[in-house]
């Protein structure tokens, strides 16, 4: 896709904006609104995403025969809002099962999420902290650390992992002991 289709198609979508760069940022405004009333976690990482795969869908030839462009980008983005949700319940539903574990593994006098989480390194604590409690925005942090948004989001999702697998060894080690 060329940024000529690109900004062709922004203003189908916004012809009444002077430049690109301010049609761009309606789009995303937009999209970050329609997330936001949706109480999404992150309407402006939900609203990159869609652009994304529009840009992604654009390139792929679909631009040209789309009659309603909003009703298309609203489809994308209806279609991320699902994902995400799926994605919650999913994470609602391991919550809940970590929740049982702890309390598993409280009733032995020993709490596993903390001793996990101190086992980490002091960099990678930070990084936890910083992706889930920060006012910084995501990619922010990327760009900070000299990342990629994906290249962070691997890494996150990687001490997740390691935190999930020494959590459940404490909770067996815990068990075990009684």
């Amino acid at each position: 896709m060329t940024k000529d289709d690109f900004e062709e198609f922004l203003s189908r979508l916004e012809p009444d904006s002077l430049s690109s760069e301010a049609r761009y940022k309606r789009l995303r405004k937009k999209l970050s609104k329609f997330f936001a009333w949706r109480y999404t976690a992150d309407p402006e990482e939900l609203a990159d995403e869609t652009i994304s795969r529009l840009v992604s869908k654009l390139g792929a030839g679909e631009g040209p025969s789309i009659l309603k462009p909003y009703a298309y980008v609203y489809t994308i983005a209806l279609h991320v809002f699902q994902e995400d949700q799926r994605e919650k319940t999913k994470q609602d539903k391991i919550t809940v099962e970590l929740i049982r574990q702890d309390s598993q593994a409280a009733a032995y006098g020993f709490d596993c999420q903390k001793y996990c989480f101190k086992a980490l390194s002091p960099e990678n604590r930070e990084l936890l902290k910083k992706y889930y409690a920060s006012d910084e925005s995501r990619q922010a942090l990327a760009e900070s650390l000299g990342l990629t948004l994906n290249a962070l989001r691997v890494q996150v999702f990687r001490l997740k992992r390691g935190l999930k697998k020494c959590r459940e060894k404490c909770i067996a080690e815990a068990s075990a002991r009684k």
